[in-house]
């Protein structure tokens, strides 16, 4: 019998070595990593967004999860990890036993989303990445997108995440076109603020439509 889709999304949190005070400890990558891929198995995750995706982390992520393959696009200069990504990455895994990857690629959330760039007042260059993944077991097709939105909470980093959920809401069933897709990330966002009302009136949230489950 076909089996539902587990659809995921985790950030990881960015690490740049031990020097970084909120690295230390517990906080610490390598104290955290096993935990991190014990929780994707755990929960049998089919496809999962990650955001704040280091190289380092990329790397063990495709060697410690092997039943996973990853993509990542680091936000530097839009390389795609192991093609030469600068930069804290932005990226997703899925179950390589159940999916193929038909096509993948990226885009900016700024005026210039094919060029590395970013809206005016975000804190980073931020962007989506996506997988076009054929099932491998009923061909179904279909397109998983994942992102981090700005950070901090001020009426400027406010404006900039509806901006930038302007730039998604046009962009990603432009890419998707007519096949269904699913749109994950770590929006930085309350459910107050207009980004969240853009993206609740031109998405799903399933997060209510799965209520208790």
């Amino acid at each position: 019998t076909e089996k539902d889709y587990i659809i995921c999304n985790y950030n990881i949190r960015y690490y740049n070595g031990t020097n970084d005070s909120n690295n230390k400890g517990d906080k610490a990558w390598p104290k955290r990593r096993a935990k991190v891929f014990e929780m994707i198995r755990n929960y049998d995750m089919d496809v999962c967004g990650l955001e704040e995706v280091t190289s380092t982390m990329a790397s063990d992520i495709t060697q410690q999860l092997s039943a996973y393959k990853y993509i990542g696009y680091g936000r530097d200069n839009g390389g795609l990890h192991g093609a030469g990504a600068t930069g804290e990455q932005t990226g997703l895994i899925f179950k390589k036993s159940r999916f193929e990857a038909l096509d993948n690629g990226r885009f900016f959330l700024s005026n210039t989303p094919d060029k590395v760039s970013k809206v005016t007042n975000s804190n980073f260059n931020r962007m989506v990445a996506w997988v076009k993944l054929r099932d491998k077991q009923t061909a179904k097709e279909f397109y998983f997108f994942a992102t981090h939105f700005d950070n901090d909470y001020d009426a400027k980093h406010v404006t900039v995440r509806s901006q930038q959920a302007d730039i998604a809401i046009a962009k990603v069933p432009e890419i998707a076109g007519n096949l269904p897709y699913f749109f994950v990330g770590d929006f930085n966002c309350e459910t107050s603020e207009v980004a969240y009302e853009k993206l609740s009136t031109a998405f799903t949230d399933s997060y209510l439509v799965m209520g208790e489950k």
